[in-house]
């Protein structure tokens, strides 16, 4: 069960999320944060919605079960649009 300590993770295809960790460092500079980029499958826009929306979900478990986030933050934006109804759900 995260904890108010427990970190923020935000997840990007690449590094192009890093604008959006910088912006969540800003407004929340007492917050901790841990970054995943997915490198090696950018960029998702190419790849459409039966590739986005599993891997989606799979990154969104592990940086659950790795590091206990108390929220996600989905810096890509094929990441939402594929798969965010059912991150929400299996993810409250």
């Amino acid at each position: 069960m995260p904890q108010a300590s427990s970190p923020i993770g935000v997840f990007d295809s690449g590094v192009g999320g890093l604008s959006v960790l910088r912006a969540l460092l800003a407004a929340l500079p007492h917050e901790r944060f841990v970054y995943l980029a997915s490198s090696a499958n950018a960029p998702y826009a190419e790849r459409g919605d039966p590739f986005v929306a599993p891997r989606t979900h799979a990154l969104t478990h592990y940086l659950r079960e790795q590091h206990d986030l108390k929220a996600l933050v989905l810096a890509c934006n094929p990441a939402p649009a594929a798969a965010i109804h059912e991150v929400r759900s299996s993810h409250p």
